[in-house]
C-alpha cells in the first residue's frame, strides 16, 4: 500500500503508466539471490519486492541492481528514492544483500509511521506524505525474458494456464534445491491432466535427472516446450502429428 499509494509510475519511462497496471518485481533478482546461496526466506523477503510495468519487468530481467541501478541514479536523482531504494551504492551488491534488506525495511518504515500518524492526527493525506514513485530511463531487453513472455501469450491459445515464474523448485523429500525455473506448472499446463512441467533454460545449474524421477516432465529449450504443447493440441484434436515427439530435456534453444 505505501509503494502503490504515492503514484502509479514505473520505473522505466517518465510516462505516467495509468493504463498499464504494475507487477511485483524484485529489486534483487530471484535466481542471483539463489546462485549466491541466499534462503528462500530471503530471497522472497517482501523489502525485495518493488513495482514496476511489465515494461520495466522485462527490461531489466535478471539484471543484478549493482548493473541497473547505477545509470538510474546518475540520469534521475531521486527515482530511486521514490521507490525506497537505498542511496548507499555498496548495498546494491549482491554479498551485501542482507544490509540493502535492512536498509529499505527502516525506509518503508519511516514512511508507513509518517503516514499512519498524519491520518490519524488528521494533517495529511496519503498522497501529501508519500513520495510519487518515478521514472527511469529506459534499460536494456532482456531477449530471454521477453521469449518466455511470448511463448507463454502463445501457449495460452492451447487452453494453458499462467505459469509461476523465475521459481525455485525444491526436492519435497530432501529439501535440496532442483532448480530456478523460468517457468513452472506445478499442476501440470492444464490443472488435473498431466504432470507438473517446468521450463529450465539453465540446465547446467539444475538437477533435471531428480526431477524427472519424481515426475516433473523438464524442457530445457522454448523450442521444445512449444512443440510439445502443439503436438498434444494436434492429438487432442484428431490431427495426426507430423514429427516425433521432441524429448523433453533437449538443450536447443
Amino acid at each position: 500500500v505505501i509503494i502503490t499509494e504515492g503514484g502509479r509510475r514505473g520505473l522505466h519511462s517518465s510516462r505516467r503508466r495509468e493504463r498499464h497496471p504494475l507487477q511485483v518485481h524484485d529489486t534483487f533478482p530471484k535466481k542471483v539471490l539463489y546462485d549466491a546461496g541466499y534462503s528462500r526466506g530471503e530471497v522472497n523477503a517482501v523489502a525485495n519486492f518493488v513495482f514496476l510495468t511489465q515494461e520495466t519487468n522485462l527490461a531489466i530481467g535478471k539484471t543484478p541492481p549493482g548493473e541497473y541501478m547505477p545509470p538510474i541514479a546518475g540520469a534521475m536523482p531521486g527515482v530511486l528514492g521514490s521507490q525506497w531504494i537505498p542511496a548507499d551504492q555498496d548495498l546494491w551488491q549482491i554479498s551485501r544483500y542482507t544490509d540493502f534488506l535492512s536498509a529499505r525495511r527502516s525506509l518503508l518504515a519511516d514512511s508507513a509511521n509518517r503516514l499512519l500518524g498524519s491520518l490519524l492526527d488528521g494533517s495529511a493525506s496519503a498522497a501529501d506524505l508519500l513520495p510519487r514513485a518515478q521514472a527511469v530511463i529506459d534499460a536494456e531487453p532482456d531477449p530471454q525474458a521477453e521469449q518466455i513472455t511470448a511463448l507463454i501469450t502463445e501457449l495460452e491459445q492451447h487452453a494453458v494456464v499462467t505459469p509461476q515464474r523465475d521459481c525455485q523448485i525444491d526436492d519435497a523429500q530432501s529439501g535440496a534445491r532442483l532448480a530456478v525455473a523460468e517457468a513452472f506448472w506445478p499442476e501440470g499446463l492444464q490443472p488435473g491432466r498431466g504432470e507438473p512441467v517446468v521450463l529450465e533454460l539453465d540446465p547446467d545449474d539444475s538437477d533435471i535427472e531428480r526431477m524427472q524421477a519424481i515426475g516433473y516432465r523438464v524442457f530445457t529449450s522454448v523450442r521444445g516446450l512449444r512443440e510439445y504443447v502443439e503436438r498434444e493440441a494436434a492429438l487432442d484434436a484428431g490431427v495426426p502429428a507430423d514429427t516425433e515427439e521432441p524429448e523433453a530435456s533437449d538443450g536447443t534453444a
